[in-house]
């Protein structure tokens, strides 16, 4: 006996739960069609969520802001400060992205959301983005060597 359902819905198989520490369903799909490998990705979906628990690894990202605050007092560059401040924490929270969510995706989706924002009527050139996810870049590593649990 599992504490996950899984079932069949339009010709994919999905995973659905309760979540033991937060109390919220979960129902996702498991992006597949065979019952095999559905039933696989089904067991690593939730016992990921059990060792997550048990790693103290919490499901609620903390508050941009307060990471932020905290990436500041670590000194980072000027520059890298001012384009994480002033360009990706508008866009990460306009998109309500959280950093554990962050995909390549989203750091592409970026580029034109940028270059919409001109700076003092400029078009924004590759080279500036490509600076400004170097900035996303450290304040990530932060962020997940501050939160992400250490290995041993």
């Amino acid at each position: 006996m599992s504490d996950y359902n899984l079932y069949k819905r339009n010709d994919n198989y999905y995973i659905d739960f309760i979540h033991p520490e937060t109390g919220k369903r979960i129902r996702e799909s498991l992006k597949t069609s065979d019952e095999k490998l559905a039933q696989k990705y089904a067991n690593t979906r939730y016992f990921n969520v059990l060792r997550d628990i048990e790693l103290g690894i919490s499901v609620e990202d903390k508050d941009l802001s307060k990471i932020f605050k905290e990436y500041v007092d670590t000194k980072p560059t000027q520059y890298n400060q001012d384009t994480v401040q002033r360009h990706w924490l508008p866009y990460l929270e306009e998109k309500k992205i959280k950093l554990s969510k962050l995909k390549q995706v989203d750091i592409t989706r970026y580029y034109p959301w940028r270059r919409a924002r001109k700076y003092q009527n400029k078009d924004v050139k590759d080279i500036t983005l490509n600076r400004e996810n170097c900035a996303l870049r450290s304040f990530i590593n932060f962020a997940m060597d501050i939160y992400a649990p250490k290995r041993i």
